[in-house]
């Protein structure tokens, strides 16, 4: 319904995938060419994992299988210290501005890669959906 669409459009959240996945790109193909990439958002925790993660999917096929896909996110997510619980926000003590669903859109921008090239991946929707709800699920922490 354009109600929907409305309200969608009001959170920018397909801008953001846009302007996530063509980072990740621009990395990718930057790296590709032989060049170096340093890659830091303001506090090293949020686009920071988003992109480098991407990029690496991106350049590597082995982080498109399934075990390379978790020791990307236990690498890039868990490793770099990301504040998952502040993010995700379940405990009334987190401050709304650090709420944000940061690897929700990591996890929509896999989506979409997936679902545009099916065939280079070893997992799909299923993987995608499982962590999206695992990470929600305050059964981690």
């Amino acid at each position: 319904s354009e109600w929907f669409l409305t309200a969608v459009d009001t959170t920018q959240w397909l801008q953001h995938v846009g302007k996530i996945l063509s980072g990740a790109k621009y990395i990718a193909e930057t790296i590709a060419t032989g060049s170096n990439v340093l890659v830091h958002c303001s506090d090293g925790w949020d686009r920071t994992s988003q992109l480098t993660s991407l990029s690496m999917m991106l350049l590597d096929p082995y982080y498109r299988t399934f075990e390379g896909f978790l020791c990307v996110v236990e690498k890039e997510w868990m490793f770099c210290g990301h504040k998952f619980a502040d993010r995700i926000g379940h405990d009334d003590a987190v401050s709304d501005s650090e709420r944000s669903p940061i690897f929700l859109q990591f996890l929509d921008c896999v989506w979409q890669i997936t679902s545009q090239y099916p065939e280079a991946f070893e997992f799909n929707e299923g993987l995608i959906l499982d962590m999206a709800a695992a990470s929600y699920s305050c059964r981690f922490g």
